[in-house]
This record gives structure tokens, C-alpha cells and sequence, in this order.
């Protein structure tokens, strides 16, 4: 298997073209200061080794034959799976997954090849795809109930209503007040 991994190499880009805009990303906030406190321009390893240009002649086409490489192995039947190196290159766990899906889907897969690459790919590769990684009848309930269909967009994957966690319900109105607690955590640990 593959774990192309790419939004951690995107995002090496990002953060070199403006690491502002990074650090304010969604979910940044969530994560503990002892993470944060390294992603400052002062700290940040991608912003002092890389200019802007190096960002435009050399990151930027890297990506390009990274994607190209990518969908050559999805052609070849490689089984993709999708990983994003949480909290490196300011990558923040759970929603870097919507942005690895988004990329899979930059790279020519379509929205259902690159769901795939979030479920059952993985559940067969740790040889547990007979308890999860589909949607079946005594399978474990876990499942993510969307607003819209990722298999029109795979942006859609962020329009979480809610989700069921080993069959036990949390609607979008418990997970925002799971954010807010975490932000509050968040908060605590700077001081």
C-alpha cells in the first residue's frame, strides 16, 4: 500500500506562501500551545529554509508530479490510503482528512476512489474489513452522516451532521460543544 500523504507537502507550500493563513486554518485552535507555540514564523523550519520562489520553481511542481505519481498508482491498482502526518506541517487531526481527500481528488481519483481510500482500503490493509470499513449489517456502527453528497464534491465530506461513534449518536450540535471545550483546553494550556 500507499499513504501518499500529500497534504503535509501542500501545506509545507501554504505555510511558505503565508503561514499567517495557516495558522488560522480551521482546528488550529484546537490543538494544545506546547503543538502551537512552534508553528511561529520564528519557529517554523518550511518559512525560514524556503523562499517564495523556491515555493513557485521548486515545491509547487514537486506537488505537481507528486499528484501525477498518485493517480498513476490508483491506475495501477496500488491500494491508496489516506494519512496526513496529524499535527506536523500544521496539519490538524480530523479535519486534515477532509483536506487529504480533497487532494486525492486534485490528483485525478474521483470523490469515490478517495472515499474508499478512507474506508475500506484501510479496514482490509489491518485485515478487519469483516468489522468495518462498510456500511453492513453487524458490521460496527461507525459512520458519518453528511448534508451533502462527497460523491458530487468531495468538499462534502465537511458537511458533517453528525457521526456514530461504536453506534452511539452525536449530532453537530455535540460536536460543536466537543470544539468549544476544546478550545476552552486549548486556551488553558498557553497559560
Amino acid at each position: 500500500v500507499v499513504i501518499p500523504n500529500l497534504i503535509v507537502y501542500h501545506n509545507i507550500i501554504r505555510q511558505v506562501e503565508d503561514l499567517d493563513a495557516m495558522i488560522a486554518s480551521e482546528g488550529v485552535d484546537l490543538l494544545p500551545w506546547r503543538l502551537r507555540k512552534d508553528f511561529s514564523a520564528d519557529k517554523n523550519s518550511y518559512t525560514n529554509r524556503f523562499s517564495m520562489n523556491d515555493a513557485r520553481e521548486y515545491l509547487r511542481p514537486n506537488l505537481a508530479f507528486m499528484r501525477k505519481l498518485t493517480k498513476a498508482f490508483e491506475e495501477e491498482g496500488v491500494p491508496l490510503l489516506t494519512g496526513t502526518d496529524a499535527v506536523m506541517n500544521i496539519v490538524v487531526p480530523g479535519f486534515s482528512l477532509h483536506d487529504d481527500l480533497q487532494e486525492l481528488v486534485d490528483s485525478g481519483l474521483t470523490p469515490y476512489e478517495a472515499l474508499r481510500c478512507a474506508t475500506i482500503r484501510p479496514a482490509k490493509f489491518l485485515k478487519i474489513d469483516s468489522e468495518t470499513g462498510t456500511i453492513e449489517q453487524g458490521k460496527t456502527a461507525d459512520a458519518v452522516l453528511l448534508d451533502g453528497n462527497p460523491l458530487e464534491d468531495i468538499a462534502n465530506s465537511r458537511e458533517i451532521a453528525g457521526v456514530f461513534v461504536d453506534g452511539a449518536w452525536q449530532s453537530r450540535a455535540d460536536i460543536r460543544a466537543e470544539y468549544a471545550e476544546m478550545k476552552v483546553r486549548a486556551k488553558q494550556s498557553e497559560e
